[in-house]
């Protein structure tokens, strides 16, 4: 590990020495870093309104009673795995937040967002854990989650 990371995760050296961290303050910087590149907060196409519902909108999808965790957050309640139906309402919710924007695979639609990078290592947490937590709980399964199998 490089010797200025210390603290908070994620964190990004700029090239002028200065860190920062927060992953949506990070994307930010980034598209005013590099404006020829891609938009992330919004792609076009998209207002800032929605990308910023779709980031809040994660709270209230995912678990509750998850006991925080960098390693293994919303997985766990603090008596063990949450339940199997713990994790389908989770991703039920996200299913209906994908189909808000039937006109691509993405949060906000046809472009990748902030609101994709904020959600994604969840997601993909879930995408490799869920399967050893619960048998046959596959997030990837487009015949239960369709617009979430897209999204991946």
């Amino acid at each position: 590990r490089p010797d200025w990371y210390r603290g908070q995760t994620p964190q990004i050296q700029w090239a002028d020495g200065r860190t920062q961290g927060e992953s949506m303050d990070i994307v930010k910087a980034l598209d005013a870093e590099y404006p020829a590149s891609r938009p992330l907060y919004p792609p076009e196409g998209a207002s800032m309104s929605s990308v910023a519902q779709m980031i809040s909108a994660f709270r209230q999808s995912f678990p509750s009673n998850a006991r925080p965790s960098s390693r293994a957050a919303y997985l766990f309640s603090y008596s063990g795995p949450l339940s199997r139906s713990d994790f389908e309402k989770a991703l039920d919710a996200t299913e209906k937040l994908l189909a808000q924007h039937d006109e691509g695979p993405f949060f906000v639609g046809r472009e990748l967002s902030a609101a994709d990078v904020s959600w994604a290592p969840f997601l993909e947490r879930y995408a490799a854990q869920l399967p050893c937590l619960h048998d046959g709980l596959l997030p990837r399964d487009a015949s239960r989650w369709p617009r979430l199998a897209e999204w991946y």
